[in-house]
């Protein structure tokens, strides 16, 4: 693919760049399903560079499909804290949260999201996921609701789609 031909290639150039390694490091997570490589590569970029916050965000995930929920949400913190006000990083943090079962970060992050980004509609659909998560259909409806007027899509449509059934609003359901 495309996407392993320029990761080789920028290895190939020049193997000491954090950024190369964190390119293969995300091919072997997201593409291959390789933990084991992919954290090997990860070990890579923090040896030519600790403190990129994305490839943080990325690691944290890593840790939690491992289960090593302690040690993600530490270093999606650290991700947080060199870059406080990267809407990314804020989806990062969110998303470790979410795969930590951590219901309040997931919370705070979704406040955190709107409030550096106020109309963004990622936020609104954070808040709603969140509210979902914790069975309250009112609030994810509203939340999905706010987030498919600034983002009409299949992503807004299908989640409150859901929600809508779930909160047993079949007609609502049917037109999405």
């Amino acid at each position: 693919s495309k996407v392993q031909f320029a990761t080789f290639k920028s290895i190939k150039l020049d193997d000491q760049i954090a950024e190369s390694h964190l390119a293969l490091a995300r091919l072997k997570m997201m593409y291959e399903y390789n933990m084991e490589e992919a954290e090997k590569e990860f070990q890579e970029v923090f040896k030519y560079n600790p403190n990129i916050p994305d490839a943080l965000g990325h690691y944290s995930y890593l840790l939690a499909f491992i289960g090593k929920e302690t040690e993600a949400m530490s270093v999606v913190a650290k991700a947080a804290e060199l870059d406080p006000f990267s809407p990314m990083i804020t989806v990062n943090c969110w998303t470790t949260s979410w795969l930590c079962r951590d219901y309040e970060g997931m919370l705070e992050q979704s406040k955190h999201l709107v409030e550096i980004q106020p109309n963004s509609w990622i936020g609104q659909y954070l808040f709603g996921t969140y509210h979902w998560s914790q069975s309250e259909y009112d609030q994810a409806i509203e939340a999905f609701e706010l987030s498919l007027d600034l983002n009409y899509s299949a992503t807004t449509l299908g989640s409150l789609g859901c929600v809508y059934g779930i909160a047993g609003q079949k007609d609502n359901a049917y037109k999405i």
